[in-house]
C-alpha cells in the first residue's frame, strides 16, 4: 500500500480526513492560515491558500477538511505551494475542526 501511495502521489493523511462539512468563516480562514506553524510558508503562499479555501467553500460557507486538502493538493501540483505547506495547513485546520466540532 505504501508503494502505491508513493507512486500515485497520495499520502496517509488523505485517508484519515473528515468529509463532514463545517462552517468556516473568512476571519477563521485568515487566522488559521496565518497561525499555521509551517516554517516554509511565505506570505504569497498564505494568500494563495486563503483564497483557494475561500473559493472552495459552498454558498453557506461550509467546507470539509477533505475538500481543503483536495484544493490545496491541486495547488501543490501546480507548484503554487509545497507538499509540506499543504500538509501543515491541512493538519492545523483538521485539529481546529476536531476541537471546535468534536469531529473524530
Amino acid at each position: 500500500m505504501g508503494f502505491f501511495s508513493y507512486l500515485l502521489g497520495t499520502d496517509t493523511l488523505t485517508g484519515k480526513l473528515s468529509h463532514t462539512e463545517h462552517y468556516l468563516g473568512k476571519d477563521e480562514v485568515f487566522l488559521l492560515v496565518s497561525t499555521a506553524k509551517v516554517k516554509s510558508l511565505n506570505n504569497r503562499e498564505r494568500d494563495v491558500i486563503r483564497e483557494l479555501i475561500l473559493k472552495r467553500r459552498f454558498g453557506d460557507g461550509k467546507i470539509s477538511v477533505y475538500q481543503i486538502d483536495e484544493v490545496l493538493r491541486q495547488a501543490e501540483h501546480e507548484h503554487l505551494i509545497g507538499k509540506y505547506d499543504r500538509q501543515g495547513v491541512v493538519r492545523a485546520i483538521d485539529e481546529y475542526f476536531k476541537r471546535q466540532f468534536l469531529d473524530i
